[in-house]
C-alpha cells in the first residue's frame, strides 16, 4: 500500500496471528528465530486483544484487537452451522486453538479502522525528535561503509537527509532490495557494469534465488505450498491471462465504458461483461481481499482457449500480429523468431524450429497455418503459467 501505513490501511481489517506449525515450518526450512516460540512474545507486545484467550493474548500492545457485535443471529447460525457439519468450534481463532468456526477478529478500534499509522506513527509523532517526512527515496547516502542518510526527491527538488545513527529500510520485498542496488549495494561488477540502470537492477532481484527456485521439492519442502521453498507453478489469474492475450495477438480487449486499449487488469467493475474473465475465474470483489479468485483449471476454461470466439477472433484479426508480419513479408523463421518471443520470452528449441518450419513449408494456407502455430503457443503449460 503506497499510503502512510502502508497496507494495513487498505486491507481488509481482518487480524490472524498465523498457525503456530506455519511459524515452526520457517524455522524447519531455515529461517532461525521464527518459530511459533519466537514470534509469540512480539504478537503479545503489539496488541491489545479486546476478548480472547486470557493469559495467550496481548492486553497492553498499541494494535487494538476488537471482535463485532455479533448481534445479528445469522452469526451464531453460521457457527452452530459449522458445529452441526462436523468441525469443531473455537472461541478465539488466534489463541491456542486455531481451528475450527468463531468470531472474527479485526483491527478496528471504536468503529474506525486501526491501521499500523494508527497504532505506532501517529503516538510517535507526538515526540520532538520524531517527524514525517514524504517523498521518494532515491538512495541511501554512503560514506566509507557506513550509512549516513537517504536521498529523496519532493517538490521536484532532489535533498538529502542525514541519519547520526542508523538507516532501516522497510520498502517491501521488492524495492527494499532494490533501493540498496540503486545505493551500490550489491553484485559490484553488475551494478558497475549497467550504471544503476533500473532494467538490468529488476533483472537481478528476478534472477536472485527466490525467483529462481528449482521445481524439485526435498524431503523438508515437499509439502511446502506457501513458503517459496521450490517453484510451484501457478496459472496466470483471469485479468494477467487476458492481457497476455491481448499483448501477444497485438489485438486489445474492449471493456463497456473504459477507454480503448484499457487493460483488464485496470478494470475495476466486476460487473462489466467478459466472458474471458467471467471463465477464468475473476473475483466477483464482494469481498474485499483476494479469498473470491480462484485459479484451479476447468473444462470451460480449457475450452475457452481451444476454440473460444474471443480467443480465435484474435488469432485471425487483420490487425493481429501474424497478419503485420505476413504484410511486412517476413520469413517463416523470421515470424516463429517473434511468437516464441513475444509469448515464451525465448527464441524455439532447434527442435521447435525444424518441426513448425515442416508444418508450414508443406502447408496449404500459409495463414492458418501460422495462426496455428500461434494457437499451439498460447495453449502450451510454458504460456498459461508463470515461469
Amino acid at each position: 500500500g503506497k499510503v502512510i501505513g502502508g497496507s494495513s490501511s487498505i486491507n481488509g481489517m481482518v487480524y490472524v496471528r498465523g498457525h503456530a506449525r506455519d511459524f515452526d515450518a520457517w524455522e524447519t526450512l531455515g529461517a532461525k528465530g521464527w518459530s511459533a516460540r519466537d514470534v509469540a512474545p512480539y504478537f503479545d507486545r503489539l496488541e491489545t486483544a479486546h476478548g480472547g484467550e486470557r493469559g495467550v493474548r496481548g492486553t497492553t500492545g498499541p494494535v487494538h484487537v476488537t471482535r463485532g457485535s455479533m448481534t445479528n443471529p445469522l452469526f451464531k447460525a453460521f457457527i452452530d452451522a459449522g458445529t452441526e457439519a462436523g468441525f469443531p468450534a473455537t472461541p478465539d481463532y488466534n489463541g491456542s486453538n486455531q481451528e475450527g468456526f468463531g468470531p472474527l477478529e479485526r483491527t478496528v478500534w471504536q468503529g474506525r479502522r486501526w491501521s499500523a499509522a494508527d497504532a505506532y506513527l501517529k503516538p510517535a509523532l507526538k515526540r520532538e525528535n520524531v517527524q514525517l517526512i514524504r517523498g521518494l527515496a532515491r538512495r541511501v547516502v554512503i560514506e566509507g561503509r557506513r550509512a549516513t542518510g537517504v536521498e529523496i526527491a519532493r517538490g521536484g527538488k532532489v535533498e538529502i537527509i542525514a541519519a547520526r545513527r542508523e538507516v532501516i529500510i522497510a520498502a517491501s520485498a521488492i524495492n527494499s532490495p532494490k533501493l540498496l542496488l540503486l545505493s551500490g549495494i550489491g553484485p559490484a561488477d553488475d551494478l558497475k557494469a549497467h550504471h544503476f540502470d533500473l532494467k538490468s537492477l529488476l533483472k537481478t532481484i528476478c534472477l536472485s534465488a527466490t525467483y529462481q527456485r528449482t521445481s524439485t521439492a526435498n524431503p523438508t519442502s515437499r509439502l511446502d505450498t506457501r513458503y517459496f521453498s521450490h517453484y510451484l507453478p501457478r496459472r496466470l489469474p483471469a485479468e494477467e491471462l487476458a492481457d497476455a492475450l491481448a499483448q501477444v495477438t497485438q489485438v486489445p480487449d474492449r471493456y463497456q465504458g473504459q477507454p480503448e486499449g484499457a487493460r483488464a487488469i485496470e478494470v475495476a467493475d466486476a460487473e462489466i461483461p467478459s466472458v474471458m474473465l467471467d471463465t477464468f475465474g475473476r473475483p466477483s470483489r464482494i469481498l474485499s481481499g483476494e479469498s473470491e479468485r480462484t485459479c484451479e483449471p476447468a473444462l470451460g476454461q480449457a475450452l475457452a482457449l481451444l476454440n473460444s470466439r474471443e480467443v480465435q477472433d484474435k488469432l485471425t484479426s487483420g490487425g493481429g500480429i501474424i497478419a503485420q508480419l505476413i504484410k511486412a513479408k517476413k520469413t517463416n523463421s523470421e515470424i516463429l523468431d517473434t511468437l516464441f518471443l513475444v509469448a515464451l520470452a525465448r527464441y524455439p528449441k532447434p527442435a521447435e524450429r525444424l518441426a513448425l518450419e515442416a508444418q508450414l513449408n508443406s502447408a496449404k494456407n500459409r495463414d492458418e497455418a501460422l495462426q496455428d502455430a500461434l494457437w499451439a503457443l498460447l495453449n502450451s503449460p510454458e504460456f498459461l503459467f508463470n515461469h
